[in-house]
């Protein structure tokens, strides 16, 4: 190996290593790893700046184009994250492309990384619905862990929302159909915990995908916010663990407090009302500065379209309230206000939809709510009725009063 190949071969070591750990434990990792390398300390940092802004980081890869796992044959590298990577592979036996997304060589010897690989296996084939990647498989060949998914060609939501805002019809139909993604995982007791446009594709089709359920949890179990670090080491201590992307995490995400299918409802609303503005939701400067906003924040509702219908605003209000008893309780619930503001803006106002889809109790941080319903349908209808009554009343007296002067002439 050559020095420059070495000195690369570090530098990814130490990323991996890096990545690994809590966000408030990476400097002194690589204080201690680096010692007086400053080179090496400053591609480890610029690594680590990528990686937390989102972006792939080139080279950084564990499969070479070829390599074979099993049938199926490496093509190209997709994307990484921070425990796996994804490849575009090819099953030499069936004839089609698929994603392979493998577990780091570097967490391969850890029991519980390889435990929390294998739970989103089982999690992924438990889940039959046209809105979620389908998992074809699970290998593991050479010391490499890899889930066979379903190739889902397209851009990301995240993708299609840095060329602006989308259209409200538009935004409504991937709602819609992230929803419904959302309400087959919730009713098999599972939920996401890392719900974000980056995890979202659009299919030239039309159709929607809800991808990575990594971070995804049984609603059912008592030991629920585990991570891959030590699954029973965090449940005899009681720890609390934060799990998730910072801007798209709940408030009880972001204190490390128990979660339930709520959590997914709010970052439903987090995505939707990026969809809507072009904005995300909570995003700050800093990691640190966004869970801030996530947890005392309030979203900027004036940079939602002026033409966005009132039946959407309200339902956005419902899944940002930070109070999680007062929030929408049923991702379903949402789905049926989409569908009625897809069929018209003020459907569930005039057709006399149920309370639920009416709330008027709303938490301190989700601003008057009311001053949402802007349009004068309703109003209008009823001073039309009022002004209608008035004049009959009017024209039956001045009757009553002709019909007495006569008779009393």
């Amino acid at each position: 190996m050559t020095t420059t190949n070495a000195h690369w071969a570090r530098v990814t070591e130490l990323f991996h290593a890096a990545v690994a750990r809590p966000a408030s434990e990476r400097e002194a990792l690589l204080s201690e790893e680096c010692a007086d390398d400053t080179a090496l300390h400053r591609e480890v940092r610029s690594l680590l700046t990528a990686h937390q802004t989102g972006a792939i980081v080139p080279g950084v890869t564990s499969l070479a184009t070829g390599t074979r796992l099993g049938d199926y044959e490496v093509t190209s590298f997709l994307a990484a994250g921070a425990m796996g990577e994804v490849y575009r592979g090819r099953d030499t036996k069936l004839g089609r492309d698929v994603a392979l997304k493998i577990l780091r060589p570097l967490f391969v010897r850890d029991a519980n990384r390889r435990r929390w690989f294998q739970r989103e296996a089982r999690t992924l084939a438990s889940l039959n619905h046209p809105n979620i990647a389908t998992i074809y498989g699970f290998i593991e060949a050479d010391a490499i862990s890899a889930l066979v998914l379903e190739l889902v060609e397209g851009d990301t939501l995240a993708q299609r929302i840095t060329q602006g805002k989308l259209p409200i019809a538009e935004a409504l139909r991937i709602g819609k159909q992230i929803a419904l993604a959302l309400e087959a995982a919730h009713e098999r007791g599972i939920i996401h915990r890392d719900l974000k446009p980056a995890n979202i594709k659009l299919r030239r089709d039309g159709s929607v995908k809800v991808l990575d359920f990594g971070l995804a949890k049984s609603g059912a179990t008592g030991v629920a916010e585990l991570t891959p670090a030590s699954d029973a080491a965090i449940a005899a201590s009681g720890a609390h663990v934060v799990v998730g992307t910072p801007a798209y995490m709940s408030p009880e995400q972001a204190r490390g407090e128990q979660t339930d299918k709520r959590t997914d409802i709010w970052a439903f609303g987090c995505v939707m009302f990026e969809m809507l503005s072009g904005n995300a939701t909570f995003a700050d400067k800093t990691v640190a500065d966004t869970i801030a906003r996530v947890i005392d924040g309030v979203p900027e509702w004036t940079s939602l379209p002026s033409a966005t219908p009132s039946s959407v605003r309200r339902l956005l209000a419902r899944t940002l309230v930070k109070d999680v008893r007062r929030r929408l309780n049923d991702i379903g619930d949402a789905r049926l206000e989409i569908e009625s503001a897809d069929a018209d803006d003020d459907a569930p106002v005039r057709r006399g939809a149920s309370s639920r889809h009416q709330p008027r109790d709303w938490s301190s941080h989700d601003l008057s709510v009311h001053i949402f319903d802007s349009s004068p349908r309703t109003s209008t209808r009823q001073i039309g009725l009022l002004v209608g009554a008035l004049m009959a009343t009017v024209m039956m007296l001045s009757l009553v009063i002709l019909y007495l002067t006569v008779r009393s002439g």
